[in-house]
Protein backbone atom coordinates (compact mmCIF):
# COMPACT_ATOMS: atom_id res chain seq x y z
CA UNK A 1 0.00 0.00 0.00
CA UNK A 2 1.92 3.27 -1.26
CA UNK A 3 0.79 6.70 -0.92
CA UNK A 4 2.06 9.19 -3.37
CA UNK A 5 5.09 9.14 -5.16
CA UNK A 6 6.16 5.66 -3.92
CA UNK A 7 5.64 6.24 -0.12
CA UNK A 8 4.41 4.23 1.90
CA UNK A 9 1.86 4.52 5.15
CA UNK A 10 4.54 2.73 7.37
CA UNK A 11 6.97 5.31 6.47
CA UNK A 12 8.26 8.00 9.55
CA UNK A 13 7.35 10.74 7.77
CA UNK A 14 9.75 14.35 9.20
CA UNK A 15 8.83 17.83 8.17
CA UNK A 16 10.61 20.88 8.86
CA UNK A 17 8.88 23.93 8.55
CA UNK A 18 9.64 25.95 5.63
CA UNK A 19 12.00 24.09 4.17
CA UNK A 20 11.35 20.45 3.38
CA UNK A 21 9.57 17.01 3.77
CA UNK A 22 10.38 13.16 3.61
CA UNK A 23 9.05 9.95 4.44
CA UNK A 24 11.64 7.52 5.88
CA UNK A 25 11.40 4.08 5.64
CA UNK A 26 11.49 2.36 9.32
CA UNK A 27 12.64 -0.61 8.50
CA UNK A 28 16.17 0.65 7.66
CA UNK A 29 17.49 0.80 11.12
CA UNK A 30 20.30 3.63 10.34
CA UNK A 31 20.05 7.02 8.24
CA UNK A 32 22.65 8.84 7.33
CA UNK A 33 23.15 11.75 7.92
CA UNK A 34 24.56 13.06 4.20
CA UNK A 35 21.05 11.29 2.90
CA UNK A 36 18.92 13.46 5.64
CA UNK A 37 20.62 16.43 4.40
CA UNK A 38 19.91 16.04 0.92
CA UNK A 39 16.32 14.57 1.29
CA UNK A 40 15.44 17.66 3.93
CA UNK A 41 17.21 19.92 2.11
CA UNK A 42 19.40 20.67 5.16
CA UNK A 43 22.97 20.81 4.68
CA UNK A 44 25.55 19.39 6.17
CA UNK A 45 26.00 20.91 9.67
CA UNK A 46 25.55 20.13 13.18
CA UNK A 47 21.67 20.79 13.05
CA UNK A 48 21.88 17.65 10.08
CA UNK A 49 23.67 15.81 12.36
CA UNK A 50 21.04 16.02 15.62
CA UNK A 51 17.86 15.85 13.10
CA UNK A 52 19.95 12.50 11.62
CA UNK A 53 19.84 11.33 15.47
CA UNK A 54 16.65 12.01 16.36
CA UNK A 55 15.03 10.50 12.48
CA UNK A 56 16.97 7.23 13.94
CA UNK A 57 16.13 7.14 17.66
CA UNK A 58 12.68 7.46 16.40
CA UNK A 59 12.97 4.71 14.23
CA UNK A 60 14.87 2.31 16.41
CA UNK A 61 12.07 2.86 19.02
CA UNK A 62 9.57 2.35 16.69
CA UNK A 63 11.08 -1.34 15.06
CA UNK A 64 11.13 -1.85 18.85
CA UNK A 65 8.14 -1.56 19.75
CA UNK A 66 6.96 -3.51 16.50
CA UNK A 67 8.87 -6.67 17.10
CA UNK A 68 7.10 -6.78 20.52
CA UNK A 69 3.86 -6.70 18.38
CA UNK A 70 2.79 -2.85 20.38
CA UNK A 71 2.73 -2.19 16.12
CA UNK A 72 0.50 -3.38 13.08
CA UNK A 73 2.55 -5.48 10.76
CA UNK A 74 1.12 -3.18 7.57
Amino acid sequence: NYLQRGFRWTDLFVSILGISSYGFIIEKEATDSGYVAEKLNLGNNDTTDKVTELINNVKASLIDLKNKGGLDNE
